[in-house]
């Protein structure tokens, strides 16, 4: 979870704010409601969580599928589940440029927020 949003600022640092990674460039409103929905999840989870977090306890079977299911209504968390999973096969195939994703980028993933 930590490569995906720094909460140390959040938890400790008493700034109450978070550092977003992982996001490329993008003009696809599906990309970037999805990662919209997927980070909010993160920080949800952290805000309900942050005790437990704080104190170190066991985060092994914390996962983006545990988190969306824990702060999202089912039907979005399948969607925000399908989607990661479409992204990660989707960079899976991607050629070595990345020539695939900046041509492409624009397509309609098959889950999406949008629908």
């Amino acid at each position: 979870m930590y490569y995906l949003v720094n909460c140390i600022p959040f938890i400790w640092g008493g700034s109450g704010t978070y550092e977003f990674r992982l996001s490329s460039p993008t003009q696809s409103a599906h990309k970037m409601l999805n990662w919209l929905f997927i980070c909010n999840a993160v920080m949800a989870y952290v805000e309900k969580h942050k005790d437990e977090l704080a104190a170190f306890s066991d985060l092994r079977n914390v996962n983006l599928d545990s988190i969306f299911s824990d702060v999202y209504s089912a039907e979005l968390a399948t969607i925000l589940t399908g989607y990661v999973q479409w992204r990660k096969d989707y960079m899976i195939n991607m050629d070595a440029q990345g020539d695939k994703e900046l041509a492409e980028d624009l397509i309609t993933p098959p889950y999406s927020v949008l629908g």
